[in-house]
């Protein structure tokens, strides 16, 4: 167990331990150890203190054993006799004699404070001196800690019931004890501390918290905090008190160590012990330094004198008791003290309430909302239930001399009083004004129609002296109405840390002061600045319910708990001082990774992508005036800065490969910044299959297998053209054959039969069939055949075609065509699409339509060729045919390469055929 730790001037660290000591010397990285058994000076192992005096000498406080100081030159421990003179000296001791503290009296003196007594050590005359306890305090008494600043006052901390004070002129001792409750603890071996804190004020760690003195008012007090849980000050054992070289105070006490730091300034707060009631209604009167408050809890008014640091009751009558007092406002030399269930007027001279209004005006409980004064002292209340009523009060027969309702409404929560009319708020989306001169009531300004939503009802305004509205809605916070109707919204973005505020006040400066459950906020509107004080300020909010009053030389005033705040706001200024941040922890999916290790750059795998960093800084600044900031670049790309609210742990998940780069810092609103020692670079490495070696290795794969799906298409196309090829050719010799041997063995009957007419028919139309079935074939053969065919052949073909069969039939046809390129080659199915769509259309016309003339028009026009073919037939109605096998195929043929048929025909007119193809699709 260690018990104490110095860094000597010679950069050495001493440690006292219940073992012995030891020291450790970061130059020369050695360490020692001494121990009884080496050294025959040192008695016992437990030692309790080590202190370096004026001459650099290291002295050593052991357990219930002389103190001594270690003689460096000779490696040896001397102790002086300081039991021996205290029986010399007969003085009063105990069986355990032991010294807590050992300061710098002067450069040749030490103090020694122990549990028998204050003494001095003369290190040249080899001298002590005993200061006696003149005052009969308990004895013996008990010293832990010593502080003096001229050499004439020493101040004494006790065994943690208070302090000391002694005078070395005077002889004269006087105690400070902490409060009723404290004792002296004795046999107890705690270094009960008592320290400087500045502008003449001392710290005095004691068993009822933290004492703090002032040297010229000679007046203490407790500033212990015990409203909130997380507690700036203790409200228990302090023990030890120390000043780093920042001028930060540290504290330490049984329930863990607080930080005091001085880049702000804690607000001033007076405790008292009001039993938890928690102060209200509050007024400060200047000239005699004195406050009156009462409490939200029923009882009566009290009042503070800053002087003489007492507290007085002011009794009300029984039936004068306050229960939720909200308001205190003065009237010449009256206090009107304003509670949910009454208004009674105090009269300052008589010290005495002197008029309760309720009593004598309303026979029905009242339940008062809110209430004002003009400048003739005249009332202005809101009741619940009722609305606002005025009332002419006499003050100096203390009797209501009239009252008239102005404004009917169910709760009027908030009153401004400016010049010729009063401003009212109630709980509707409206604040009305009315007017003392016309004695009319109007609307002020309408919150539905303006651009506050409508649910959002103001509850506290108030007019600043350049004579804007400010007013608090719930729950879109602070608003202001210029005095040109203006509505201006203050939030979050405007540099408020909240948009929920329970009361306000204007400030002379132009700044607001607002109020939560939680916090105190003072907001410039101007610059949008704000600065947010809660616990770390000691401040502890129950609610949000107390009075805010600005005095008129710009100090706040406001109630809390078991007490009050009396501030200047100017006094509360953020320094710009910057602390450098630093990385704490750094974890690479959940594994902690050692400074040592991210000093250099890390190299991760793919899996290693979950990053977790966890920043610290160990001055977090709660009045913002320095904020701590993080950047993550990831490759090249340059991030924006982001604000760290809290030091919980930064989480990087999921990262994809690449480098990064993980920069910390602190920066002020002066656009100064500080960066971290350490900055974190990493790679994370792609998986295999993210490389591009692999990709390259499916990317040729996936190329060969389209490849060789690519070579089997083709030669199935090739062999499947090859077998159409043979078809064609085996129609073109065999079956084409065959069929003209038919019509030549038909022709030749013909001559060798008989002359009778049915048989010459038969063979007649064996043999016309015969010619047309060859005919058919061989343009079967010519539109399966591969050899290529440009547009121009394909229209002599159809030209030739038309021709020999309406020659035959004694039918007119005509060929026409426009803007085509005569050269231009057609594909396998284009050509056969035209060609047996023609025929098939040539033959109908042929059949069925009793024509005289075919026309076949050709024509290219917006990307489509055109093929149409009509004929001045008979035609027919569409709607009462259906559709044959060959119209039927004309549209399937067309549908395979995206084309388009249409049938046109009208009775004694004729009928049209059109195909149209894409010209896209005819590309051979």
């Amino acid at each position: 167990m260690i018990n104490d730790l110095l860094l000597s001037r010679k950069n050495k660290l001493w440690i006292a331990t219940a073992e012995g000591i030891s020291v450790l010397d970061p130059i020369q990285d050695t360490f020692g150890h001494f121990v009884n058994s080496k050294y025959t000076e040192l008695q016992t192992s437990i030692t309790h203190h080590i202190y370096e005096d004026a001459d650099e000498k290291i002295w050593i406080v052991l357990d219930n054993r002389d103190p001594l100081y270690y003689e460096e030159s000779r490696d040896t421990f001397i102790s002086i006799p300081w039991k021996e003179y205290i029986q010399e000296q007969k003085l009063k001791v105990r069986k355990y004699n032991c010294i807590n503290t050992i300061k710098d009296k002067s450069k040749d003196e030490i103090w020694i404070c122990s549990n028998v007594g204050l003494y001095s050590y003369n290190k040249k005359k080899k001298e002590f001196a005993h200061y006696h306890n003149e005052a009969k305090l308990n004895a013996p008494i008990e010293f832990s800690d010593i502080y003096s600043n001229n050499g004439e006052t020493i101040y004494v901390s006790t065994s943690g019931d208070g302090f000391a004070i002694y005078n070395l002129s005077s002889r004269l001792w006087e105690y400070h004890k902490a409060s009723s409750k404290s004792d002296v603890l004795s046999d107890d071996f705690k270094r009960w501390s008592i320290q400087s804190i500045g502008n003449n004020k001392l710290w005095v760690a004691c068993s009822e918290g933290l004492l703090e003195y002032d040297m010229i008012s000679k007046h203490s007090i407790l500033i212990n905090d015990t409203t909130n849980a997380n507690r700036h000050i203790p409200n228990r054992m302090i023990f030890t008190l120390c000043n780093d070289d920042n001028n930060v105070k540290w504290v330490g006490g049984d329930r863990g160590l607080w930080k005091v730091d001085p880049r702000f300034q804690c607000i001033p707060k007076i405790l008292f012990d009001l039993k938890g009631r928690h102060v209200a209604a509050i007024y400060h009167d200047e000239k005699k330094d004195e406050i009156y408050f009462a409490t939200k809890q029923s009882g009566s008014l009290l009042r503070y004198n800053f002087k003489t640091n007492v507290i007085s009751e002011l009794h009300c009558p029984s039936n004068y008791s306050f229960v939720y007092s909200h308001k205190i406002i003065r009237y010449q030399n009256f206090l009107w003290v304003s509670a949910t269930n009454r208004l009674a007027l105090f009269d300052l001279h008589k010290e005495c309430f002197v008029y309760e209004l309720s009593q004598d005006v309303f026979k029905s409980r009242t339940l008062f909302t809110s209430f004002e004064l003009d400048q003739l002292g005249q009332l202005y209340c809101g009741l619940f239930d009722v609305g606002l009523i005025h009332f002419d009060f006499d003050y100096e027969k203390l009797k209501l001399r009239s009252r008239d309702t102005i404004h009917r409404a169910s709760d009027v929560t908030d009153l401004v009083i400016d010049s010729n009319k009063i401003l009212i708020c109630d709980h509707s989306s409206r604040i009305y004004q009315y007017e003392f001169n016309t004695k009319s009531k109007s609307i002020f300004f309408d919150i539905a129609n303006d651009s506050i939503n409508s649910s959002a009802l103001p509850f506290r305004i108030n007019k600043d002296d350049q004579g804007d509205l400010w007013m608090i809605t719930k729950p879109s916070g602070l608003w202001c109405i210029s005095k040109d109707k203006k509505l201006n919204n203050y939030s979050q973005a405007s540099g408020l840390s909240t948009s929920i505020f329970f009361d306000f006040e204007t400030l002379p400066s132009g700044n607001l002061v607002l109020k939560n459950n939680q916090n105190l906020f003072l907001y410039n509107p101007k610059k949008n600045q704000g600065n947010s004080f809660d616990a770390h300020y000691g401040l502890a909010f129950s609610d949000g319910a107390s009075q805010i009053t600005v005095t008129d030389n710009g100090y706040i005033l406001t109630g809390r708990k078991n007490g009050f705040l009396f501030f200047h706001p100017d006094s509360l200024v953020a320094h710009t001082k910057l602390y450098q941040p630093f990385i704490a922890e750094l974890r690479i999916n959940n594994k902690r990774i050692s400074e040592d290790e991210y000093r250099l750059k890390l190299d991760l795998k793919h899996n290693e992508n979950n990053i977790e960093i966890t920043p610290s800084l160990l001055n977090i600044d709660p009045m913002q005036s320095m904020q701590l900031e993080y950047q993550f670049v990831a490759g090249t790309e340059d991030t924006s800065w982001r604000v760290l609210y809290t030091l919980h742990p930064i989480q990087l998940l999921s990262l994809s490969p690449g480098d990064y780069k993980f920069k910390l810092r602190t920066s002020n609103k002066d656009g100064e910044t500080f960066l971290a020692k350490d900055v974190i670079e990493f790679r994370v490495n792609k998986h295999f299959a993210q490389t591009w070696w692999f990709r390259s290795l499916i990317l040729l794969f996936i190329l060969g297998l389209l490849y060789t799906y690519y070579r089997i298409k083709i030669q199935e196309l090739v062999k499947m053209q090859k077998l159409k090829n043979k078809v064609a050719n085996d129609l073109h010799d065999d079956i084409a054959s065959t069929i003209t041997s038919i019509g030549f063995y038909s022709d030749f009957a013909m001559k060798k039969v008989e002359q009778s007419s049915q048989v010459k028919s038969l063979l007649e139309t064996i043999s016309v069939n015969a010619k047309e079935a060859t005919e058919s074939l061989r343009d079967i053969v010519w539109t399966l055949h591969t050899n290529e065919e440009s547009i121009g052949q394909l229209i002599d073909k159809i030209n030739h075609t038309g021709k020999t069969i309406c020659d035959a039939k004694q039918v007119n046809f005509i060929l026409e065509h426009k803007n085509l390129d005569l050269n231009f080659v057609l594909n396998l199915e284009a050509k056969k699409v035209f060609y047996l769509s023609f025929k098939e259309a040539l033959n109908n016309a042929l059949k069925y339509s009793h024509c005289s003339k075919i026309a076949l028009n050709f024509i290219r026009e917006n990307g489509l060729v055109t093929m149409s073919v009509t004929d001045n037939g008979k035609g027919f109605d569409m709607n009462n045919v259906r559709k044959g096998r060959g119209v039927n195929s004309i549209e399937e043929r067309c549908k395979v390469i995206q084309g388009k048929a249409f049938f046109k025909s009208e009775i004694g007119v004729g009928t049209c055929v059109i195909v149209s193809i894409p010209e896209q699709k005819l590309k051979g």
